[in-house]
């Protein structure tokens, strides 16, 4: 039989005459294809893994919290890199496969520029609550949109305190009317 490569594989020199083979790679090459998602998201947290990859929390616009890993993205190289910076929030795209979502895309929508600390620390204490209290993939398109409509405008206490009574209403853990 002829050593070359079959069409599709990933090994260097198998029999081209082998059946069981062909029949491999064609159901490789069908069944194992993924669609990419292209959404709006929110980075609530980042961690480290290995030496260039991160794993990422987001609050995604339709599948709600996900965690999501990027591989490379801290490379001095990755065009990845400045648009995955925590509480900024980003278009992404991600594929979902069987080892979890993949990130493999992103650009920064509305970065946090030019906000004083005492604002970086209201949206710091809301992207927390979210974290906390939003279940995991379970869209919360309405939730979501308030997050970054609002997000700019949380410049005072009262603000901070609307914002937390909006989330908890939505999610259903205080009665409209009550707060």
């Amino acid at each position: 039989g002829a050593t070359k490569a079959c069409l599709g594989c990933l090994a260097v020199s198998l029999c081209l005459e082998c059946s069981a083979h062909f029949a491999f790679s064609i159901f490789n090459s069908a069944f194992f294809m993924y669609t990419t998602y292209a959404t709006d998201a929110v980075i609530l947290g980042r961690e480290a893994q290995g030496e260039a990859d991160v794993r990422l929390e987001l609050f995604t616009r339709d599948f709600g919290i996900i965690r999501a890993k990027a591989v490379g993205a801290r490379a001095e190289e990755s065009k990845l890199r400045y648009s995955l910076q925590t509480l900024h929030t980003s278009k992404v795209a991600l594929v979902s496969g069987k080892r979890g979502w993949r990130l493999t895309g992103a650009e920064c929508t509305h970065p946090l520029v030019e906000m004083t600390p005492r604002v970086l620390a209201r949206i710091a204490r809301i992207a927390r609550l979210l974290r906390v209290v939003v279940p995991p993939e379970e869209s919360h398109e309405d939730l979501f949109d308030f997050y970054v409509q609002s997000v700019s405008r949380i410049d005072s206490d009262v603000g901070e305190l609307a914002a937390v009574a909006f989330i908890l209403v939505s999610l259903g853990y205080l009665a409209p009317g009550a707060h």
